[in-house]
């Protein structure tokens, strides 16, 4: 018997985390048309997916069976090093003390035109919006040899929207 093999039509391309943006919106229900303030000085990507909750059936005279329940896009944190000046961290600072809505937050990959993450309306890189909640915005202080943080937990309550970079 002869082996086949298949072989991939091209190479998949690899996406590097240096030069992500993260912008943060409004509660603009279409993010496709919201404002965006990119936040400066990220140090961490957050991280986010969907993720179904187990359901289990544990009969005394069966084998214990499981299904998927709930979906949970998940919670996540975001660290970016502390300018009280920069926009985008006074607007992620703000949507903390906001108890109702969610805010779109995009993500902006380095793979645009020139391998940049440039964000205009005819060239970008890949896309991902989700709506958040900004649960936390604390500052952070640690030793002597760090800087000061910003640390904002996102409680994410959308599937991720994806576009591909132009």
């Amino acid at each position: 018997m002869a082996l086949s093999y298949t072989t991939a039509a091209a190479t998949p391309t690899t996406i590097t985390v240096a030069g992500t943006r993260v912008f943060l919106g409004t509660t603009a229900t279409d993010p496709t048309t919201d404002t965006y303030t990119e936040i400066g000085g990220v140090l961490t990507i957050p991280s986010f997916g969907p993720a179904d909750a187990e359901v289990k059936v544990e009969c005394v005279n069966q084998p214990v069976q499981r299904a998927k329940g709930s979906t949970d896009y998940g919670a996540t944190t975001m660290t970016a090093a502390r300018d009280r000046s920069d926009a985008g961290q006074v607007a992620l600072v703000a949507a903390q003390g906001v108890k109702a809505g969610n805010y779109n937050l995009r993500l902006v990959f380095p793979d645009g035109v020139s391998g940049r993450s440039v964000l205009t309306s005819a060239s970008h890189g890949t896309l991902v919006d989700v709506k958040v909640q900004v649960a936390t915005a604390m500052e952070k202080r640690d030793g002597p040899n760090n800087v000061v943080t910003l640390e904002s937990n996102l409680f994410i309550n959308s599937a991720p929207i994806i576009t591909a970079a132009t």
